[in-house]
C-alpha cells in the first residue's frame, strides 16, 4: 500500500550550503558510478547563474546622517563608472554633514593613476567626505556601544580582512561585509546584490555630484 508522504517543514529542509553541495556531488557521484543501459534524461540542470533583481534603492530626501549608524561610501576618483568603496560611521551632532570615520583601502598609484595597487587598510577620522558621490547607510551600530567604542570594534574586525588577496577597494569591500556579517555588525544575505545596490545608487547620483559636488543618501534594502 502506497503511503501518503508529509510534507517537511521548512525549517526541516534548511542546510548549511557546504553540506547541501556535498550531498548533491556524493549522489552526482553514485550515478555516474553505475553502469547504465539507456539513455537516462538529465538528474541535473545546470542552476542559472543570474541572481534576482536588486529592489530599488530608496532615496532619503534628508540629507542629515544619522549618528552611529555605518554608511557605504562610494568616492569619485575621476572614473564616472568605477568609485573608490569605504566604509563610513558618523558622530553624535545635529544636522547636516557630520564629521566620523572613514574606514578604506588605498596604496600606491597604479599605471591609470586611477586603480591604486599594493592596497593596505586604514582607517581616517575625517571632517567631510567631499569626493562622496552616493552615502548608503548599511546598519545602525548605536547600540552597541559608544561612538568610540563602534569605532574600535571596526577597525579590529575590517583589519582582520585580507587586503593582499584583493585587486580593488570594491573587492575588499565586499570581502569585507562578510566580515562584518559573520561579526554581527551587520546582517547581510548576499553581498554580491547588495554590491549591485550600491553600484546603482552610484550611478543615480552621478549627475547631482557632477552638477553640484554633492552625495546623494540612500538606505539599502540588502543590508541591515
Amino acid at each position: 500500500m502506497a503511503s501518503t508522504a508529509t510534507a517537511p517543514s521548512p525549517a526541516s529542509t534548511m542546510f548549511p550550503l557546504d553540506t547541501l553541495a556535498a550531498t548533491a556531488l556524493a549522489i552526482s557521484s553514485d550515478f555516474r558510478s553505475r553502469p547504465s543501459t539507456r539513455d537516462p534524461a538529465p538528474l541535473f540542470t545546470t542552476p542559472s547563474t543570474s541572481r534576482p533583481p536588486t529592489h530599488p534603492p530608496q532615496e532619503e530626501l534628508d540629507r542629515s546622517l544619522q549618528a552611529g549608524a555605518l554608511y557605504a561610501a562610494l568616492l569619485f576618483r575621476g572614473d564616472f563608472t568605477s568609485w573608490e568603496w569605504a566604509f563610513f560611521i558618523a558622530q553624535p551632532t545635529t544636522g547636516g554633514f557630520s564629521p566620523g570615520e572613514i574606514f578604506h583601502v588605498g596604496g600606491d598609484a597604479g599605471p591609470d593613476a586611477i586603480h591604486p595597487i599594493n592596497l593596505a587598510f586604514t582607517a581616517d577620522t575625517v571632517q567631510n567626505l567631499t569626493d562622496a558621490v552616493a552615502l548608503v547607510r548599511l546598519a545602525d551600530l548605536h547600540g552597541l556601544g559608544s561612538y568610540t567604542d563602534v569605532v574600535d570594534a571596526l577597525k579590529g574586525a575590517l583589519g582582520n580582512v585580507d587586503v593582499t588577496k584583493q585587486q580593488s577597494s570594491r573587492a575588499w569591500f565586499v570581502e569585507a561585509i562578510g566580515v562584518l556579517d559573520d561579526c554581527g555588525f551587520v546582517s547581510c544575505e548576499d553581498a554580491f546584490l547588495l554590491e549591485r545596490e550600491l553600484k546603482r545608487c552610484a550611478f543615480m547620483a552621478m549627475d547631482t555630484y557632477l552638477e553640484g559636488g554633492e552625495y546623494r543618501l540612500f538606505t539599502s534594502k540588502n543590508c541591515s
